[in-house]
């Protein structure tokens, strides 16, 4: 008897494979916030989610945005590359509520809540302290107010990058040909660049005072961007508790999926909302608010972390010069010796 059942429900069971490369959920993603600063420049990032078997971000194109304050005046944000929309310098009253209208291409229409901007305190200070090794970078802000609470920051990194040695001859058509002054700095002097992805999120609400040392960046000691100079430049802004709740919830969410507004483990609603389609989801939460940046700049000498050369020079004969500089060369002349 038992056994005839089992036999039975296995033999009705059909298996069953998700379809991860092709999932429908395209919810649209919004990113940024109304700038109300003094020509405050407001930047929105439209996008789809990705299926869940992919890392590719679809770029959200051709869609038209608009600002709203309450009293119906609007102010239109334009394309500038795939997906990412600028409004013009503008001087949106601050004391006006404020709110986003999105018609993408397909003419789908999208409306954030009106909310009520809020002003972000001033960057006190950026500071660096060695600890274990590493360099860490730590941007300081207060509010006399105790109004704040809740804060964002972004980064910008640029770094200095040295040769070992300068290169002052060419190998070109056979012949050892001295470089022009330009031509021999570029091969000497490089930048990189890098910007933040991760949420930099934190709040002072536990406290009685409304300050905050907050870790924004921490590097290894001996590490490229501490080579020569290194700059950073961070942009903070303050958050309403509803977005700093929302975004805490993203935050934990990106450390199983992987990266911030990847397919997410379960529904995140924030004040967007589709006119077409109530039930359908819209990934993103949109404030007002003003912006402070700072920027610090650090040097190798200051660090004491002066580099040394990573390779040493070798001596190449007259008659070995295709060989070591031609085609199939490795090596770039540096000085006759």
């Amino acid at each position: 008897m038992y056994v005839g059942l089992m036999l039975i429900t296995t033999y009705c069971r059909e298996p069953f494979t998700p379809d991860f490369e092709t999932g429908t959920n395209d919810y649209l993603v919004v990113e940024g916030f109304i700038n109300v600063g003094i020509k405050g420049v407001t930047t929105i990032k439209l996008s789809r989610v990705a299926p869940l078997l992919t890392s590719k971000r679809v770029s959200e194109k051709s869609a038209s945005i608009n600002i709203e304050n309450e009293a119906g005046s609007k102010f239109p944000l334009y394309e500038v590359s795939n997906g990412i929309y600028l409004s013009d310098s503008l001087n949106l009253n601050q004391s006006n509520k404020h709110k986003l209208l999105i018609t993408t291409h397909n003419g789908k229409q999208y409306k954030s809540a009106l909310v009520q901007p809020k002003i972000t305190p001033v960057i006190d200070s950026i500071n660096w302290r060695l600890k274990d090794g590493s360099i860490n970078f730590y941007v300081n802000a207060h509010d006399d107010a105790n109004t704040t609470h809740y804060y964002k920051w972004n980064y910008q990194e640029t770094w200095e990058i040295n040769s070992d040695y300068k290169s002052r001859y060419a190998y070109v058509n056979g012949q050892l040909e001295i470089r022009n002054v330009i031509e021999k700095d570029n091969m000497f002097y490089c930048w990189r660049y890098n910007a933040s992805e991760d949420l930099q999120i934190s709040s002072t609400s536990q406290f009685d005072v409304d300050a905050i040392s907050y870790r924004i960046v921490n590097l290894p000691y001996f590490s490229e961007q501490t080579s020569v100079k290194y700059s950073i430049l961070v942009e903070q802004r303050t958050l309403t508790k509803e977005e700093f709740d929302y975004l805490q919830i993203i935050q934990k969410n990106s450390s199983v999926t992987g990266s911030l507004f990847d397919p997410l483990p379960g529904e995140i609603r924030g004040n967007i909302e589709s006119l077409d389609d109530a039930d359908e989801p819209v990934i993103g939460y949109m404030g007002a608010y003003t912006k402070q940046a700072k920027r610090i700049f650090v040097t190798a000498a200051q660090l004491n972390t002066n580099p040394t050369a990573k390779c040493e020079p070798v001596t190449v004969g007259m008659d070995d010069l295709n060989k070591f500089y031609g085609s199939e060369g490795v090596y770039t002349p540096i000085n006759l010796v």
